[in-house]
């Protein structure tokens, strides 16, 4: 049987379609993974954390799901290249992104918040997402389906 394919077939308003979902380790993230798999999709969901990614997947697997885990640090260039070249070695194409990749590194106060801080919410917040969405875009455009 082919890599992301299970006897039955999914159903869904997703069912068949392959979904990368960014910052799925916990929160919004995890809880979004799990209802777009139940929805259909067979999801890549990513993480910081290895363990955190891998126990997402193991949960969608459990309730009957499909979903693959891969661990990166999205602010680096060369982890979101890794991530694409392992979706595309994984699912060929992509169907869609549900980036949620961020964090909010909070001090005191937002006034008094150090400069440094603020640059490293910028680069988990939007650089993530520019340097993700640079990478797989390719695989969105070549299935000429992306939602």
């Amino acid at each position: 049987m082919a890599q992301g394919q299970n006897q039955s077939a999914p159903s869904g308003r997703l069912a068949g379609k392959h979904i990368l979902v960014t910052g799925a380790g916990s929160g919004i993230g995890a809880a979004s993974a799990l209802k777009i798999a139940q929805e259909g999709a067979y999801l890549l969901v990513t993480s910081r954390r290895e363990d955190k990614a891998q126990a997402v997947a193991d949960h969608i697997r459990a309730a009957g799901g499909q979903a693959e885990a891969f661990a990166a640090d999205l602010t680096q260039e060369a982890a979101c290249q890794a991530l694409a070249t392992y979706a595309q070695a994984t699912f060929g194409t992509l169907d869609g992104l549900f980036a949620n990749a961020g964090s909010m590194l909070a001090e005191d106060g937002d006034l008094d918040m150090s400069p440094e801080t603020w640059s490293a919410v910028l680069n988990n917040n939007l650089t993530s997402l520019f340097l993700t969405c640079q990478a797989v875009f390719p695989l969105l455009l070549a299935g000429r389906r992306a939602m």
